[in-house]
């Protein structure tokens, strides 16, 4: 067929102009449809060229592998922040229904044919089955760290051997004192937990922990807490910015200021008493965990759970 390129007139191809306007005729070529592709984890379409899908940034080439919806940038399996932009990296949204689900993955294996596709499909079908069967699957299969990881420590501390308990509930104490310590700073978003001592025999927790002070530089200060009897929990007694005793000049301090030195410096020696204890440090995963779920902003929502009692001194030892 041709067409008329000023009245858009078709004829056949045996003309060679248009009867009705006299202009030239040129002959149409079939419009190429463009085959569209689609993520077989999402269902989100991947447009010509691109290697991965840029509504989950699951990759379209090689099996497992993940970009940054943002920027591209190859991401590790379990990577939460992409290291290049900082974007906060995407799941796959799981579809609620196993119908809706294996609807979704047929439609998809019809619209490609290789074996190997085939089968990831398949597999996409077997993990939706699994994450409806999660209220009675998946709990057996997560373990005390998971929990950890999450904040969630009452099923962290259900889940944890009798010998792992007392850690999960000291994880938990921590926790909350670090939320307790952020929101007094005058830049939360800049805490960094680095050190932790709990020595439960005294009742005593210092921590040392990063932010940035009023000029925006970084520092490094200290938070002491002890166990009050009359409010039945850890209290904060005070934060030092050193371990290096104060000077105090009886002819330049007056009274308050003696006696607030005087008192900041046996915290500084108790801190240091603390340091060089054995089997009270914690270990760099608890520091891990706790500085994890501040920068995913779930730290500010951990509340001690009942059972954290059970490290509580008694009236006797309080």
């Amino acid at each position: 067929m041709k067409k008329c390129e000023k009245c858009g007139k078709e004829f056949e191809d045996s003309m060679q102009s248009c009867d009705t306007c006299g202009g030239a005729l040129t002959e149409e070529k079939p419009q190429e449809t463009e085959e569209k592709t689609f993520c077989i984890y999402c269902g989100g379409e991947i447009a010509a060229g691109d290697t991965y899908c840029t509504k989950c940034g699951k990759s379209a080439v090689e099996e497992g592998k993940r970009h940054c919806i943002h920027c591209g940038t190859p991401l590790a399996e379990n990577q939460k922040f992409c290291a290049k932009c900082g974007a906060k990296t995407n799941v796959v949204v799981v579809p609620k229904g196993v119908e809706t689900a294996t609807e979704k993955v047929t439609e998809k294996m019809k619209q490609v044919n290789t074996k190997k596709t085939k089968r990831i499909c398949i597999a996409v079908v077997v993990v939706l089955i699994l994450v409806l069967l999660g209220k009675t699957i998946i709990p057996q299969l997560t373990s005390t760290e998971d929990y950890l990881a999450a904040g969630n420590y009452a099923a962290a501390y259900k889940k944890a051997k009798p010998e792992e308990k007392e850690a999960v509930l000291e994880e938990n104490l921590i926790a909350v004192i670090c939320a307790d310590v952020k929101g007094n700073m005058k830049d939360p978003d800049s805490f960094d937990l680095r050190e932790v001592w709990c020595d439960l025999e005294e009742n005593r927790v210092a921590i040392e922990f990063g932010g940035k002070n009023g000029f925006g530089g970084i520092v490094s200060s200290f938070a002491y807490y002890e166990f009050d009897k009359d409010e039945q929990d850890y209290e904060w007694q005070t934060s030092v910015s050193d371990l290096e005793d104060e000077e105090i000049y009886t002819y330049l301090d007056d009274a308050n200021e003696e006696l607030e030195k005087i008192w900041k410096n046996i915290i500084r020696g108790t801190i240091k008493e603390m340091r060089d204890k054995k089997g009270i440090k914690l270990d760099d995963a608890v520091i891990d965990r706790i500085n994890a779920l501040n920068e995913e902003d779930l730290l500010d929502d951990v509340v001690l759970i009942d059972e954290v009692k059970e490290i509580y001194p008694t009236e006797e030892d309080a």
